[in-house]
């Protein structure tokens, strides 16, 4: 079944991309979008930048391309991934899967979470496309590939959509297709990815590296509760081990909630001071608490004797220690940057130099006044989250909003109602 009307103006109404700071809440809005769809039987599909890219770390160099294999050594080294090509692969599979869904008359949703970070720039003498212009390739060859796995479905998509079809396909001389050659200027995919639906994520700078710190210690709650649970159904862990963790954890989430105070240069931890996960410390606490929790990961280190692993970090060492019995739960909640002061610091900073001021602004047309969106700026296709403690934003109220949005986002694709529909 091939749509009467342009199939990527009505393809673009499935697609959703996120934006916002690390940790900001775009897993709430995605989770309530999968929640509507998943209640009104619509195709879901879900793609992270960073899950990708983690990805190719964990892959074998003989099953990388070349490409691919450059950018893990370079992600190994710490260097800065200037393009999105090394996770161009699973970027075309994701748009396959999707367009294979669209072109077969099925509802579709595509979230496409942190893809669209930076605008046109030089790197190396060499001028990087922008990421807009990135994912469109990769949403090019995803439905050429969808279209290739079926002849048939070429041949109607070629009558229903010619210029697209000579844009995707790289044909021009089939004797079906009869296009004027003026209409094939520009690209349809970017087209479609500018005219998808975006959600903005707007929080104030002051809340942007406490709501990170707290995703790291909600992360480390999960894992401590989700031990628990695997020790009290009987899973043989040595007993050292699952003290030591624990220890290690509590530690830890005390810590990054500001459980402490300083005295004679030192760190108090007391966990029946107040939380402070969202007040601002002074350079000194923070460097204290940093260097405290580089000890505690020293001795743990010790203990378990992973000190020829030599993890230089907090998740690294929890990682090391549950993979190793056996155990993965809650790891992909466990972020490296959110850990560190100086990581938290740096993805702000590269959220508001390039994301916001070069894909929001420059190729959105969205407008701001400091952090604050300018309503006569937003287009139908671009919505609005705010979160944030300064803001008076609780979790429950950043769920609520976030489902608003999804049914909103959902709606032109079935009747949405509020009714019925689980949290």
């Amino acid at each position: 079944m091939i749509p009467d009307i342009d199939f990527l103006q009505d393809a673009a109404q499935g697609v959703i991309f996120l934006h916002g700071i690390s940790g900001g809440g775009k897993g709430e809005v995605s989770k309530e979008i999968k929640n509507l769809c998943d209640h009104h039987k619509i195709k879901f599909f879900y793609a992270a930048s960073g899950d990708f890219f983690r990805e190719v770390i964990k892959t074998k160099e003989e099953d990388l391309t070349l490409q691919m294999r450059e950018i893990k050594r370079m992600m190994l080294a710490g260097d800065y991934i200037p393009t999105l090509v090394g996770i161009s692969p699973p970027m075309e599979n994701i748009f396959k899967d999707y367009f294979s869904a669209a072109l077969n008359g099925e509802k579709a949703v595509l979230v496409m979470d942190g893809f669209l970070r930076i605008g046109e720039f030089e790197y190396q003498n060499k001028a990087i496309p922008s990421q807009v212009d990135q994912v469109a390739e990769a949403a090019k060859r995803g439905l050429k590939q969808a279209l290739l796995s079926d002849y048939s479905l070429q041949l109607k998509f070629a009558e229903k959509n010619p210029e697209l079809f000579i844009e995707i396909m790289g044909r021009q001389n089939f004797e079906y297709v009869e296009v004027s050659k003026d209409r094939l200027a520009g690209s349809f995919t970017k087209t479609m990815i500018v005219d998808a639906n975006h959600v903005v994520i707007q929080i104030p700078p002051e809340d942007g590296n406490n709501l990170m710190k707290f995703r790291f210690q909600k992360a480390l709650q999960k894992i401590s509760a989700e031990l628990n649970m695997t020790i009290m159904d009987g899973n043989q862990i040595p007993e050292n081990q699952v003290n030591n963790t624990f220890g290690l954890l509590k530690k830890a989430i005390l810590i990054q909630s500001g459980r402490f105070s300083t005295q004679d240069g030192g760190l108090l931890i007391d966990e029946n001071l107040r939380d402070r996960s969202f007040d601002i410390l002074t350079s000194e606490e923070t460097e204290l608490a940093g260097k405290e929790l580089s000890k505690s990961i020293s001795e743990i280190n010790e203990n378990l004797g992973f000190a020829a692993k030599k993890p230089d970090s907090f998740p690294e060492l929890v990682k090391s220690l549950l993979t190793d019995n056996g155990l993965s739960f809650g790891l992909g909640d466990l972020r490296e940057d959110d850990q560190r002061p100086e990581s938290r610091k740096k993805r702000l900073a590269e959220f508001a130099d390039k994301a916001k001021s070069q894909i929001v602004e420059n190729e959105l047309g969205v407008r701001y006044n400091g952090y604050v969106i300018l309503d006569e700026s937003l287009r139908p296709n671009v919505k609005r989250v705010e979160n944030g403690p300064s803001l008076g934003v609780t979790y429950p109220q950043l769920v609520d909003n976030a489902h608003k949005i999804a049914e909103k986002l959902v709606g032109p694709l079935v009747d949405v109602t509020r009714k019925g529909v689980e949290r």
